[in-house]
């Protein structure tokens, strides 16, 4: 699917997520060091992002979902365990990780509820987007996470003085890479709050390198 207007009925789904806050980010190495100690073996069920993001979307290409209008959660389902991750800019990180079995989903199948967006709870199924092959079932075998020297905004809940320790070492979150048997998922940030989702494939599509 590419065009995620309002003249269409689509399927997208309403999460509700537990009442945990989010983490910022200040060490690359050490979420690096979490992901891949939780997730390397468990299997994708799923990888949902903003609905909104979708929505207002200014780009549509195969195996790219741009969220960088509105951003928004990116949310991971495994076998046992939910990541959820929002990226505002190079930098600027904010995740949680929990049960998977505390995130309750509901799929809809209907109009987009103009009313309702920007919402915290209403996402989309990467694999209803345009992706060009299969990513849900596959077993995580790795995370990545490449390193910045700086970050791009101000935020009044962001530690300025946390991330400057952090900006020393270049151990900011720019990118998350999380690898599976036959590609792999980049969770890419950039400057001025442009972020997105890339899907890449070994044996097709090179998602984010075309």
């Amino acid at each position: 699917m590419s065009d995620y207007g309002y003249g269409e009925k689509i399927e997208y789904l309403t999460i509700r997520l537990p009442d945990t806050d989010r983490n910022w980010c200040y060490s690359a190495e050490m979420l690096k060091a979490e992901l891949n100690s939780l997730l390397v073996g468990q299997r994708i069920q799923a990888v949902c992002v903003s609905l909104a993001g979708c929505v207002y979307a200014l780009y549509h290409a195969p195996n790219i979902i741009d969220l960088s209008y509105l951003g928004g959660s990116s949310l991971l389902l495994f076998e046992k365990t939910a990541l959820e991750l929002s990226f505002y800019a190079v930098g600027m990180l904010e995740y949680r990780l929990f049960p998977v079995w505390e995130a309750k989903l509901r799929r809809v199948y209907g109009y987009v509820p103009r009313e309702s967006l920007p919402s915290d709870d209403l996402f989309i199924d990467a694999s209803k987007c345009d992706i060009t092959n299969v990513f849900a079932g596959k077993r995580i075998s790795g995370a990545k996470i490449i390193g910045a020297d700086y970050w791009s905004i101000d935020s009044s809940s962001f530690d300025a003085e946390k991330a400057g320790a952090a900006a020393e070492k270049s151990d900011l979150p720019a990118e998350i890479i999380l690898s599976f048997d036959g590609g792999r998922i980049r969770f890419e940030s950039e400057e001025m709050e442009n972020y997105r989702v890339c899907f890449e494939f070994d044996s097709k599509s090179k998602g984010c390198s075309q």
